[in-house]
């Protein structure tokens, strides 16, 4: 019994170590399961980090590209608006130079020869003007002049104390002669005369040759110094001898500052600085006493003529009676003897005036030409381009009419009203650009304008042209559209007929 109990416990004992070990088995293999999934999304975890560093860098590149792919049009609106810049300031310069000037043939004006400085912005046109965007040839010429007299006066040659021109000094006794006038303005007396003459006359004259031109600077200076000199020899009698620019170049100061007065602060600034060096200098000259070798009278003189000088070279060839304040339009005036254009009040009614500008388009360029800037440029630009410009509707209109009537392209009977209006806007048709236009006309080339269509040369006849009125613009007439019942009518005899 003994030996059974025993072995009956040893096989319980047995039997529970194989349930435990059962048991056990049976656990590990139920938890062998759910390890092994903890390692695996490890691992899964480990390998997404892995690929996440992996794909910094590149998302870091791809960012990067993207940044600089944003900050490339930033950095190319800078050369953009330089570009745009460009072709609207030669589009400018185009406009600027085609004025009374003709295409192929180069201005002798000095004025017409900056106009594509004046072309330039406000802000580099001042940095020109303050530069050397000045001409100064005339001031240069007429300081050369004054230094070679009074160096043929002084310096000594092969050991002579030079050769005085005594017959040029203005002479108030029976010395005198007409011509000294104007030869004594470029004689001096001593270094000290001749220096502050030639500052003056430099600075003065360079302005005054920048506004006006070099001819016309000539002729201020001309006529300061020799009115100058009339009033020192009516005012002063006696064994004197008067000689010196001073007088001239008194005139130029008042003439330099008349010449630079704009509405613009920055000419109201030059004004202001020019206009009060000038009236202290004359101030000074009249309310000083006499002083033994200065010629005050030539220098007050000299400065009234310039109000004279600058009225003369400003307004030179026109009469202002009749042509800058006359309401009345005088046909005679233009070149071709027809009237051209239209009436204020049409322009006004059409909507084509602005405030800035109430005379149109030829106000506007004027004041563009002397250099203002205004957000109204792109349209007048435009508006000249349209009619006026390389494909401009009158200009090939005017090559279309000399075309089909077969005669030469300066002949005045074909259109001479287009003619006018072309001179009005600053063009007159050359021969080059005659034969340019006239090879698509004579190939066959429609111009249609103000409602009449031209054919070509080539084209053939009878045969109906089709084409609408070229352009846009005030003054181009529709041809009036056909009704609908002459249509029907039309379309009912085709049908009879058929």
């Amino acid at each position: 019994m003994a030996g059974r109990a025993l072995s009956i416990s040893c096989l319980a004992v047995a039997t529970a170590g194989s349930g435990i070990a059962f048991s056990g088995g049976w656990r590990s293999q139920t938890k062998a399961p759910g390890l092994h999934g903890e390692f695996q999304q490890r691992e899964q975890q480990q390998q997404q980090q892995q690929q996440q560093q992996q794909q910094r860098p590149q998302q870091q590149q791809q960012q990067q590209r993207q940044q600089r792919q944003q900050q490339r049009p930033q950095q190319q609106r800078p050369q953009q608006q330089q570009q745009e810049q460009q072709q609207q300031q030669q589009q400018i310069c185009s406009l600027a130079t085609s004025h009374a000037c003709r295409p192929g043939r180069p201005s002798r004006s000095p004025v017409l020869r900056r106009s594509s400085e004046l072309a330039r912005p406000v802000e580099k046109l001042e940095n020109g003007r303050k530069a050397s965007g000045l001409a100064d040839t005339a001031t240069c010429a007429l300081c050369l002049l004054c230094i070679a007299v009074f160096c043929y006066e002084h310096v000594a040659v092969v050991g002579r104390a030079g050769f005085p021109l005594r017959s040029w000094y203005l002479w108030h006794d029976r010395w005198f002669s007409p011509t000294q006038l104007l030869t004594a303005v470029f004689c001096h007396r001593d270094y000290g005369h001749l220096s502050s003459n030639l500052f003056g006359l430099y600075v003065f004259g360079r302005t005054v040759e920048g506004e006006v031109g070099g001819l016309r600077l000539l002729a201020a200076f001309t006529i300061c110094g020799v009115l100058a000199n009339v009033a020192s020899l009516l005012w002063m009698r006696g064994h004197i001898a008067s000689l010196g620019a001073s007088g001239a170049v008194f005139g130029l100061f008042v003439v330099a500052t008349l010449a630079t007065f704009r509405l613009e602060w920055r000419s109201c600034v030059r004004f202001l600085v020019l206009g009060q060096f000038a009236f202290t200098q004359v101030n000074g000259e009249v309310g000083s006493q006499a002083r033994v070798g200065v010629d005050k009278v030539a220098h007050v003189a000299g400065a009234l003529a310039g109000i004279l000088a600058f009225m003369v070279v400003r307004f030179k060839g026109l009469d202002l009676a009749t042509q800058v304040t006359s309401s009345r339009y005088q046909v005679e005036v233009n070149k071709y003897r027809v009237k051209s254009g239209l009436k204020l009040e049409h322009w006004e009614a059409s909507g084509w005036m602005r405030e800035q500008d109430p005379y149109g388009w030829f106000q506007w360029y004027c004041r563009f030409f002397l250099g203002r800037r205004t957000r109204d440029d792109q349209r007048q630009v435009g508006r000249w381009t349209a009619a006026i410009g390389p494909k401009g509707r009158w200009r090939t209109f005017l090559v279309g009419q000399c075309v089909r009537q077969g005669i030469s392209w300066d002949d005045p009977a074909a259109s001479p009203v287009t003619r006018q209006t072309l001179q009005h806007w600053g063009f007159a048709l050359t021969k080059s650009e005659f034969e340019r236009l006239a090879i698509g006309i004579r190939a066959g080339k429609r111009v249609a304008y103000m409602g009449e269509v031209i054919p070509g040369k080539g084209a053939g006849k009878g045969v109906p042209q089709k084409g609408a009125v070229a352009g846009k613009g005030v003054g181009i007439r529709k041809r009036p559209a056909a009704s609908s019942s002459s249509g029907s009518a039309a379309q009912k005899r085709r049908k009879t007929m058929s």
